[in-house]
């Protein structure tokens, strides 16, 4: 009966300390042999590769999500990664970039603002072609406000030339018809929403000016 004992309680070490994963990871079926990377169109593809190659023959089980996610620091239009793995020794690295949102001529300089409101120094010049101007020295904070409540308020902005910030902390609007709605230093969702009403109740003339710059008068020509 002791013997028995003891047997089983070997028994019972051995099977407890005993992982069967580590035989199959010394005959290499969980290291990395191939990564797919997809939606790359913006960033610079060999240096993204030259980054990401140190993955190579690691631990699929052991992959540090982080350390990658440190890649959006380093590669700028880079907005997010997700990785995927596909058993036994493959990984999908899917890429979203940024979309570019408005030119910002500032101080004779283009800077891009993208969908996210980040700054893009590096760009090509066909990335920049069709997009909607901003001028002034404003914040980013600024015109993510203004955008964000003509989205909201369904404001055609697609029609919007040009964002043009002055000194007086206030923003003038040109649309691609050559009209021109000039905003006061006050509440742009009342503004906005004016606005709107106005476009709805004028569709059939051809307005030049709509000039919101003092609270609660609206001037139209």
């Amino acid at each position: 009966m002791k013997k028995k004992i003891i047997i089983i309680f070997f028994l019972f070490i051995i099977l407890s300390t005993f992982n069967p994963i580590l035989p199959i990871q010394s005959l290499g079926f969980f290291s990395i042999h191939t990564i797919d990377v997809q939606g790359l169109n913006k960033t610079n593809i060999q240096k993204f590769n030259n980054d990401i190659n140190y993955l190579k023959n690691t631990n699929i089980l052991n992959i540090d999500e982080n350390k990658v996610l440190l890649l959006l620091e380093k590669h700028e239009w880079i907005e997010d990664i997700v990785i995927s793995k596909k058993y036994p020794n493959k990984i999908i690295i899917k890429v979203k970039e940024h979309s570019p949102l408005i030119l910002w001529k500032k101080n004779n300089k283009n800077i891009l603002i993208s969908n996210t409101f980040k700054i893009l120094e590096k760009f090509e010049n066909t990335e920049i072609t069709k997009l909607p101007i901003a001028k002034g020295d404003f914040s980013i904070t600024d015109l993510k406000n203004l955008y964000e409540i003509l989205e909201v308020n369904n404001f055609d902005i697609k029609n919007i030339s040009i964002f043009e910030y002055l000194l007086t902390d206030r923003w003038d609007l040109y649309l691609k018809n050559n009209q021109k709605i000039m905003l006061g230093n006050y509440d742009f969702n009342t503004q906005v929403k004016n606005i709107n009403k106005i476009f709805a109740e004028t569709k059939n003339e051809k307005l030049t000016n709509i000039d919101l710059r003092i609270k609660n008068k609206i001037y139209v020509r």
